[in-house]
């Protein structure tokens, strides 16, 4: 992280912000905290991911409601947060990361099938 703070010309080096994705007011207070220290956003990269190993008999609703929330809701809170400031300033990025395991099916791993692809796959 030392080589990006050089790379960038940031002052201080790289800092971590407990935030939990599917929590919208966490999720506006670290926008905040972050424009705050570098006065915009440039780039969002949502690589928010949960995994829960099991089988399907074994799997409860809950089970299922949390990967949902986090695989959706921690990739779409960002965004939407950022969303504003990004389109004042007129430039900005978002890049979303997903689980390759909605390309190869895994029996044991359907909640992250389940939660990162199209309805219509499941």
């Amino acid at each position: 992280m030392n080589v990006v703070s050089k790379r960038f010309h940031v002052a201080e080096g790289p800092r971590a912000i407990p935030c939990d994705m599917t929590n919208q007011e966490q999720v506006h207070s670290l926008v905040d905290q972050t424009t705050q220290r570098f006065g915009r956003v440039d780039i969002v990269v949502n690589n928010t991911g949960i995994i829960q190993v099991g089988l399907m008999s074994t799997t409860t609703v809950e089970d299922c409601v949390t990967a949902l929330d986090v695989m959706f809701w921690g990739a779409l809170s960002p965004t939407l947060a950022v969303l504003p400031q990004m389109r004042a300033q007129c430039s900005g990025y978002v890049v979303s990361i997903a689980s390759i395991d909605d390309m190869v099916n895994v029996p044991h791993l359907f909640h992250i099938y389940m939660s990162s692809s199209p309805p219509s796959d499941f």
